[in-house]
């Protein structure tokens, strides 16, 4: 299939920055006014966990989910989009003007679904124009929420006609190394004991991205346990990058 369905996101460690915080309240405004919205920025800063959290918590409406893999042609996404949508999942000798037909059937619902597309950078102008043109149908206007790397909005800001119909943009920063400090003890019981050194050489060496710092965790753990220690110190830090492929000098 060119479009994957994702699996569930484990947001069950979430940290809850600006840009977290921001994300959910623009991603309520989308839903409140059936906009089209874009959450945007480099690769491990949050965007997906954001995203999918939010959809957790959409209770009034049917939410769906999907993420681009490689480099769907239009009528693959279409299909995917209709069977999330529709449960339906014999739509692959579907053409796209039936597909289509299929998406305003289910779009014309009055709670107006949740659509979330990840992996945004892997759309192309035509995709994007397809999803424009499927929510200025009157009959089928729905809250979209895209979500990729930069590269995402550098299409959309190349085609004035989808720029303007963006209701918001949130670009997603690095935190701050010191932030990252004070809250890895609350992130994970292993930098509980570890000393203010010790979390700072992991918050610098983190950059601001949780997709590193996540897998830096879990690492850790194993090499503890493996280890015998009860201790995050110099010696496990330095073991995990050896295991991560990465220097201490990042």
């Amino acid at each position: 299939m060119a479009v994957k369905v994702s699996g569930r996101v484990d947001v069950g460690r979430l940290v809850k920055t600006p840009d977290f915080q921001e994300a959910q309240d623009l991603a309520m405004s989308t839903v409140d006014n059936c906009g089209i919205s874009v959450f945007d920025g480099a690769p491990g800063l949050g965007k997906t966990v954001a995203a999918c959290s939010f959809q957790a918590t959409v209770e009034d409406r049917q939410a769906v989910y999907l993420a681009a893999a490689g480099r769907p042609s239009v009528t693959a996404l279409a299909r995917s989009m209709a069977e999330q949508l529709t449960g339906i999942a014999d739509l692959q000798n579907e053409m796209l003007y039936s597909v289509r037909e299929t998406l305003h059937e289910v779009l014309w619902a009055d709670n107006h679904p949740l659509v979330i597309i990840d992996e945004a950078q892997r759309l192309s102008v035509d995709h994007f124009e397809f999803l424009r043109d499927l929510h200025d149908d009157k009959r089928s206007s729905f809250p979209l929420l895209l979500v990729g790397n930069d590269d995402a909005w550098r299409v959309i800001s190349q085609r004035p006609m989808l720029q303007k119909r963006i209701w918001h943009r949130l670009h997603f920063e690095p935190l701050a190394t010191s932030d990252v400090g004070r809250f890895l003890p609350r992130y994970d019981g292993v930098y509980a004991t570890a000393s203010d050194q010790v979390l700072s050489r992991v918050a610098d060496l983190s950059g601001g991205e949780f997709r590193w710092l996540a897998m830096f965790t879990a690492l850790a753990h194993q090499v503890m346990e493996r280890a015998g220690a009860e201790t995050l110190d110099d010696t496990i830090v330095s073991a995990v990058l050896l295991r991560m492929a990465r220097s201490a000098g990042g």
